[in-house]
C-alpha cells in the first residue's frame, strides 16, 4: 500500500509541474496587433486597439492581466483582459464591446471554440504569442460567429526606464514635465524624488508605472477609470485618494505605509484586503457593494 501511495503522489506532483509557469512568465510590455478577424475588417475597424500593453500577474498565479480598448474606431469599451493560463492554454474571457449593430445584444469576444485555445510552454518561451478567440455578433451584423486571433510580441524595456502603458497617464506626466515623448516609457530618474502626485480626472485606467515614484507620499488619482489598486505600486505613500473610479478590487495586503485611504464612490468595489496595512488609520469606501473585506491586523479600522 505504501508503494502504491507514493506512485499516486508522484503522479499528482508531476502533473502540477506540467502546468506551472514562473512568476514572470508572460509579464512585461507587449506590442498588440490584430491577426485574423471578421467583425473588425468588415467595418474597416480593429477588434483590438493596436498599441503597447503591459501584462501583469492577476489575482491568481495562472492569470495575466492587461487593459485594452475594443473596436477603437467606434469608441468601444475599454476592458481589463484576464488571460487564464491554466492547463497550458491561454483562454480569453468574455469581453463586451458595449457596441451593437442593431438593437440586438452587444458584440462580444470570448475564448476560442472547444479545443482551439492557444497553447503555451516554458520551452517555447514568452516572446510572442498568437491568441485564438471567438468573435460573436449575435448575428446582428450580418456576420456569423467566427474564430479570430490577435498577436502579442514582447518589447524589451531599456535599463533605467519604467513602462507606462496607459497613454492618458503618460500624457499627464508629460504635462507635469516628468516625461517628454508619448512612447509608453518613462525615465525613472525623472520621478524618483517626487513627493506628491495629483493625476485626478485625467481619464486614466491603469496606474502601472507608478512604482517608479519611490519617494511618493501623497497620491491623488480620484475621478478616473481605474479598475484595480495594488498598494505595491506605492510602497512608501501615506495618503491615497482613489475615489470615484471603477475599482473592483483593492489589495493592500503587502504595504504598511498607508495611513489614509479613500475609495469613496467606487460603486463596483467588491473586495478589499487591508491585512498588510498595519498603520492604516482611516479608510473610506462608501458606495461599494462588498463580497469580501479582510481587516486582519488592523485594530484601528
Amino acid at each position: 500500500m505504501k508503494i502504491k501511495l507514493l506512485i499516486i503522489i508522484g503522479f499528482v506532483l508531476n502533473t502540477s509541474l506540467m502546468t506551472a509557469q514562473p512568476n514572470d512568465f508572460m509579464v512585461g510590455l507587449y506590442q498588440l496587433t490584430n491577426g485574423t478577424t471578421g467583425v473588425g475588417t468588415a467595418f474597416t475597424a480593429s477588434n483590438f486597439n493596436e498599441t503597447d500593453v503591459f501584462i501583469s500577474v492577476g489575482n491568481t498565479p495562472n492569470e495575466r492581466v492587461f487593459t485594452i480598448q475594443l473596436l477603437p474606431e467606434f469608441n468601444g469599451a475599454t476592458v481589463s483582459v484576464v488571460l487564464d493560463l491554466s492547463n497550458n492554454e491561454i483562454a480569453v474571457p468574455l469581453l463586451d464591446t458595449n457596441l451593437q449593430c442593431t438593437t440586438a445584444p452587444n458584440i462580444f469576444y470570448d475564448e476560442a471554440s472547444a479545443g482551439n485555445n492557444s497553447l503555451w510552454s516554458i520551452t517555447s518561451g514568452d516572446n510572442n504569442f498568437t491568441i485564438n478567440y471567438t468573435e460573436n455578433t449575435m448575428a446582428a451584423c450580418g456576420i456569423p460567429t467566427a474564430q479570430a486571433t490577435f498577436n502579442l510580441i514582447k518589447v524589451n524595456v531599456p535599463a533605467g526606464q519604467t513602462v507606462i502603458p496607459d497613454d492618458n497617464f503618460e500624457q499627464e506626466l508629460i504635462a507635469l514635465g516628468y516625461d517628454t515623448v508619448l512612447d509608453n516609457l518613462l525615465d525613472s530618474a525623472n520621478v524618483s524624488a517626487v513627493n506628491t502626485l495629483d493625476i485626478s480626472n485625467k481619464g486614466i485606467s491603469d496606474l502601472t508605472g507608478l512604482e517608479a515614484f519611490v519617494a511618493l507620499d501623497t497620491l491623488r488619482a480620484n475621478d478616473n477609470s481605474i479598475a484595480t489598486f495594488n498598494s505595491q505600486l506605492v510602497n512608501n505613500a501615506r495618503f491615497v485618494n482613489l475615489g470615484n473610479n471603477s475599482i473592483t478590487t483593492v489589495d493592500m495586503s503587502s504595504t504598511n505605509s498607508i495611513t489614509y485611504a479613500s475609495f469613496i464612490f467606487n460603486f463596483s468595489l467588491q473586495n478589499i484586503d487591508i491585512s498588510g496595512a498595519t498603520n492604516l488609520e482611516f479608510l473610506d469606501a462608501i458606495g461599494g457593494t462588498f463580497s469580501s473585506i479582510n481587516t486582519n491586523n488592523n485594530p484601528p479600522v
